[in-house]
């Protein structure tokens, strides 16, 4: 998951989550209301009308199934997928506003990196120096030879530092990802897991 999502879906929970100020038992109401929301929610995609222990799944699922077509862009569509594009609506529904003085940091941030993102004419007038500057950071690009970006230099090379300056300036690993995961077979254990992030 791009690190950039994960922040910006959590501060968006932060942000729609308005416990500041108010009693428990307000914030108790609020979540007790929106079980019984999620219950009538789960209650309306359920057809009834069919035996459960006949077809458990038309009995769980029929009405939604039968009130949501599958979109021409996708092969399959489930209340997960749909959930995905409801988070992927808020999220930029949130980075497209204007910064607020109630903005957290966060926020702020990923709408500034939304507007960069989206900014073609500030682009185009900064041009190739931002990614010259990256590719001569990180030991520059031999393809480039003594251009700006190359001047690659094979006796300063070592891959573990490469890798290492890529995940701390750029948040990601081309060759691999590491995550700490607990052991199947002794749950007690934490193993960390390096895993192959090539697609070529």
């Amino acid at each position: 998951m791009d690190p950039i999502y994960l922040v910006v879906v959590i501060c968006l929970v932060i942000e729609f989550t308005d416990v500041n100020g108010r009693t428990s038992e307000d914030v108790a109401l609020d979540m007790e209301t929106r079980d019984l929301g999620l219950a009538q929610v789960m209650t309306a995609r359920m057809d009834t009308t069919v035996e459960p222990c006949v077809d458990f799944y038309q009995f769980t699922c029929g009405n939604w199934i039968e009130s949501h077509d599958i979109p021409a862009s996708q092969s399959r569509f489930d209340m997960f997928k749909q959930l995905k594009l409801n988070v992927s609506k808020t999220i930029m529904d949130s980075v497209e506003k204007t910064i607020t003085d109630n903005d957290i940091k966060p926020i702020v941030d990923a709408k500034n990196y939304y507007q960069s993102c989206i900014d073609l004419d500030g682009i185009d007038n900064v041009g190739k120096a931002p990614l010259t500057r990256l590719l001569e950071s990180l030991g520059g690009w031999p393809v480039l030879g003594d251009n700006p970006g190359g001047r690659w230099n094979a006796s300063h090379y070592k891959l573990e530092s490469l890798l290492s300056l890529m995940l701390r300036e750029i948040g990601n690993s081309l060759l691999f990802s590491t995550h700490v995961s607990t052991e199947t077979m002794q749950p007690s254990r934490r193993v960390i897991q390096v895993i192959n992030e090539c697609t070529f």
